[in-house]
């Protein structure tokens, strides 16, 4: 599946305040400051806490609690505790040629 650029827009929109929402309720990065769509978050510190949200899926609920979300927005967040940590084969299959690609993925792809 391609993310066109305005879902790929959205998904960051929606991702950066939960991963801040996070990582200062949590303290999982605790030198890390405002992670929004401006100033972006380090990769490792994005991991890190991605990490913990994936361990503690419950955090979602908080957050949506908290945060002012459209009722879209929320469901779409909403959906994100269905996640399915683990390792994956990211595969590609095109009409003429075949490639596929063996890498060791963490728990969330990018």
């Amino acid at each position: 599946m391609r993310l066109e650029q305005s879902e790929a827009a959205l998904f960051y929109q929606l991702w950066f305040p939960l991963l801040d929402f996070v990582n200062k309720k949590y303290h999982v990065c605790p030198k890390t400051g405002t992670i929004d769509q401006k100033h972006g978050v380090d990769a490792r510190d994005a991991k890190a806490i991605a990490d913990y949200l994936w361990s503690h899926v419950e955090v979602i609920e908080e957050y949506l609690a908290a945060a002012e979300l459209q009722n879209e927005y929320a469901q779409i967040v909403a959906g994100w505790k269905q996640c399915k940590p683990g390792r994956y084969i990211l595969e590609r299959h095109q009409k003429r040629v075949r490639c596929s690609s063996r890498r060791k993925m963490g728990r969330f792809i990018w």
